[in-house]
């Protein structure tokens, strides 16, 4: 008997109807609510401006990778082949014993 009672109790009482209450009698409720949901809408459209300026900067990160590339390129060819020669120098003058250049060089 107690259980039959507590149901439409537990009904009056939960959440969904405490916040239907709440709408209904308290304008200051409504009003919260009202400001709550035009701060989303607001960050909402500001995160996907945000989205959009993210577009267009990786596009450009993209192009700007595209240009730097072949540069990058013949620095490294350019750096490899000054090792080879520094490597070359330095063994005629140890009369012929070959030089090995370490370190982080190695690594390009």
């Amino acid at each position: 008997m107690l259980g039959t009672a507590n149901k439409p109790l537990e009904k009056l009482t939960n959440d969904k109807m405490r916040h239907l209450l709440l709408l209904k009698n308290s304008e200051k409720y409504l009003d919260r609510l009202t400001d709550s949901m035009h701060a989303q809408l607001r960050l909402s459209d500001k995160m996907e401006d945000s989205i959009e300026e993210m577009k267009l900067r990786v596009i450009e990160a993209e192009k700007t990778y595209e240009d730097v590339e072949p540069k990058l390129k013949k620095a490294i060819e350019n750096t490899k082949y000054l090792k080879s020669c520094v490597e070359s120098a330095l063994s005629s003058r140890y009369k012929g014993r070959p030089v090995r250049i370490m370190g982080e060089i190695n690594t390009l």
